[in-house]
């Protein structure tokens, strides 16, 4: 298949036969649950594809690693529950770095929307007040994809292909959420929402007892 690009991304990554012994080096890594354990829990990286599919490679994550490195998009304690003004929960989207996290907004049309998602790495926020985000459960294409010759090699709507980088895949996960229209956030386990909803709405929105 002809080459998508014809002016690649230089790659800001590690070289494995350059690495030195004492060497620092760091990662970010978005993990999905595929099934759970007595003692660990069986996930897949985000960035090799979505849900449990044939050719993608699962590991173990123990329970004790788990609890101590990482951060859930779904979970929050009751006691860290927090009812915000528009301004703080906004500074809670603001400095939510590169954690993974679930929002819910109003779109355009009014309807509710909910987004598990990340922050767009080196984003800043747009001057209209609206933060860009990588949207973790698209896993088609948000437009045709044609390549040097204009032919479309994958049509609007169909999965990604196999072999396709997360670099690649996150330009058709793409979305904003403004900030006038944020309801709700849970982060580092914590649940933060506008203080002008009452108890039972957002309840209902999150679909949990607080």
């Amino acid at each position: 298949m002809t080459s998508l690009s014809a002016n690649p991304r230089p790659n800001k990554r590690m070289k494995a036969s350059e690495v030195k012994n004492g060497e620092f080096m760091s990662a970010t890594v978005y993990y999905r649950v595929h099934r759970r354990g007595s003692t660990s829990v069986s996930v897949y990286d985000q960035s090799l594809g979505h849900g449990p599919r044939e050719g993608f490679n699962t590991l173990n994550y123990g329970n004790a690693v788990m609890e101590r490195e990482c951060h859930s998009a779904r979970q929050f304690s009751k006691e860290n529950v927090n009812k915000l003004s528009a301004t703080d929960l906004v500074h809670v989207l603001q400095n939510a770095g590169d954690t993974v996290f679930t929002a819910w907004f109003t779109k355009k049309n009014g309807d509710l929307r909910k987004i598990v998602c990340f922050r767009c790495p080196g984003k800043t926020d747009t001057c209209f007040g609206r933060t860009e985000v990588i949207d973790l459960e698209i896993d088609t294409y948000s437009h045709a994809v044609k390549n040097s010759d204009g032919e479309v090699v994958h049509a609007k709507g169909a999965n990604f292909a196999p072999d396709i980088g997360v670099e690649e895949k996150h330009k058709y996960q793409k979305r904003l959420i403004d900030h006038r229209e944020l309801k709700a956030i849970i982060i580092r386990n914590e649940l933060h929402y506008l203080k002008s909803l009452s108890k039972k709405k957002i309840q209902e929105m999150i679909g949990e007892t607080i």
